[in-house]
């Protein structure tokens, strides 16, 4: 008769594990003969386990993510994707700027003149160009294209159009990837399943392992029993 065997896990502390582990056999040879117990001597988890070596990283500042956020004052909500940072994404739609971290003081530097540095004749007869003539100008331009990204945003539509309060500060992350694509896929079928009422795009990309959405539940299969045929006998 074969017996069914049953495997036990033990801390590995030395000989002591080696003996603990006979005794369990003897005795289940004594209580339960029907069962083969095969100690398995496992080593201890690691110290670095208990103690994360990296502090984790706030959700404004994390990128290539699928973010979930909803209004306070209504039940409609808008799912969107991101590489770049969360915080610059959501200015993007309206939200407030986050205040700016205080600047560690700088070291005091004794000046150097520029000629004293070893620097080639080429590099030091080069000519700096600046490709932007008028700061100003450049704060223009940059304030002038995120203008035009925050009239396209959903979220500012509707905050403006309804007089609404977009709840920035409990926005959730639903999903991670770092390839682009598979960052739209999940975006996609994020939308499918919650059917948000502020995304204007269902499929970012074409749908193609999941043409109808996420399935929650397994689907329910229906069989249709046929007319059952019976054997002819012979000589009928």
């Amino acid at each position: 008769m074969k017996k069914e065997q049953v495997f036990i896990d033990l801390p590995f502390i030395g000989i002591e594990t080696k003996m603990l582990g006979k005794k369990i056999i003897d005795l289940a040879k004594y209580i339960r003969p029907d069962l083969h117990i095969q100690p398995i001597p496992r080593p201890p988890p690691a110290i670095t386990t208990f103690f994360p070596q990296k502090d984790k990283i706030n959700k404004n500042a994390q990128s290539n993510i699928v973010y979930s956020i909803s209004c306070s004052d209504c039940d409609v909500g808008y799912i969107g994707k991101t590489i770049r940072q969360a915080s610059r994404r959501h200015q993007e739609h309206g939200a407030p700027q986050q205040p700016k971290a205080p600047s560690t003081p700088q070291i005091a530097t004794p000046d150097l003149n520029i000629q004293s540095l070893r620097r080639s004749d080429r590099l030091r007869s080069k000519l700096n160009v600046n490709y932007c003539q008028d700061d100003n100008e450049c704060i223009a331009k940059s304030q002038e294209k995120n203008d035009d990204k925050l009239m396209k945003s959903a979220l500012y539509k509707h905050q403006m159009n309804m007089n609404h309060t977009i709840n920035w500060n409990d926005w959730k992350i639903i999903s991670k990837d770092c390839k682009k694509y598979r960052l739209l896929v999940r975006e996609s079928l994020q939308i499918l399943h919650k059917k948000t009422i502020l995304n204007r795009t269902m499929c970012s990309v074409p749908l193609v392992v999941y043409p109808e959405g996420l399935q929650i539940s397994k689907p329910t299969v229906k069989i249709k029993l046929g007319t059952i045929i019976k054997p002819r006998t012979p000589g009928k």
